[in-house]
């Protein structure tokens, strides 16, 4: 896993890209954690992802209903549907965002 973080007053942007699985997941959960307590916003930015994971994917749906129970906004760019697109992905993908998305940006949507 390759992360790049770029911070400004309003947002931070973690470009994301490589291996997301179980081994490599644990420095993104460490990295969201730090940003969640200095009470910023978070872009991840998807990059050329090689595999994933469930956990992964667990992951960041448990970090965007943190941050929107925080009021924080948790969102994505880049190659998100190329994520979840992969095979081994499929069921986890959502057609809309649950019952706590309240800024109606359910990570796990693929977009049209």
């Amino acid at each position: 896993m390759r992360t790049m973080e770029v911070e400004n007053q309003e947002k931070v942007v973690i470009k994301v890209e490589g291996d997301m699985t179980v081994q490599h997941t644990g420095e993104l959960h460490r990295i969201l954690l730090a940003y969640l307590e200095q009470n910023k916003d978070v872009e991840i930015e998807f990059g050329d992802i090689e595999d994933a994971d469930m956990t992964f994917m667990q992951l960041l749906c448990s970090a965007h209903r943190t941050f929107t129970a925080k009021d924080k906004h948790l969102t994505v760019i880049g190659k998100k549907n190329d994520l979840l697109g992969m095979k081994k992905l499929a069921g986890f993908v959502r057609h809309r965002g649950c019952s706590r998305d309240k800024f109606m940006n359910c990570i796990l949507v693929k977009e049209k």
